[in-house]
């Protein structure tokens, strides 16, 4: 995972020398949501898509919840992980089927995208479900029409 542009991941490095989680941050901050209640940690190169821990949503463990949001057009969030733990579960269960998905494996043509192709997968994490279905992440997701039948499948598993 990862890698200059053909990577479905770049996480962001936070070393001796460099913070990248706090730069990347800090470079996209302004008043609007996502930005203002995320903290991010990786992102999708040469795309406007991000991966991002919600502070605010932390629970009594300090687990924070994992969202994906795009920019680019429309700004929509999904949340796809009550942790980070539980974000590279699914991101693993996700390679699991990337493997074997004859077009990724013979041009690199993908049938299934993450998050979005993998709302089966994304419900496995109950914790996350109880949280979309209380209303945990209304003041942040902003899903028009084409995002409703995602988020009624991720509840409904």
């Amino acid at each position: 995972m990862g890698g200059q542009h053909d990577g479905v991941l770049f996480l962001n490095p936070v070393n001796d020398q460099v913070n990248g989680v706090e730069l990347r941050t800090e470079g996209l901050r302004d008043e609007e949501e996502p930005f203002r209640s995320s903290v991010i940690f990786g992102s999708i190169p040469a795309l406007a898509s991000y991966y991002a821990v919600v502070p605010k949503l932390a629970d009594e463990r300090g687990r924070q919840p994992v969202i994906y949001f795009e920019t680019y057009m429309d700004r929509y969030v999904l949340p796809i992980a009550s942790d980070v733990d539980h974000f590279f579960d699914i991101l693993s269960h996700y390679i699991d089927m990337l493997v074997e998905d004859e077009g990724y494996r013979w041009g690199g043509r993908r049938e299934v995208e993450f998050p979005d192709s993998v709302p089966e997968l994304i419900s496995r994490d109950r914790r996350l479900v109880e949280m979309i279905v209380t209303g945990r992440f209304d003041f942040i997701m902003n899903l028009g029409d084409e995002f409703q039948d995602w988020l009624a499948r991720v509840k409904s598993a």
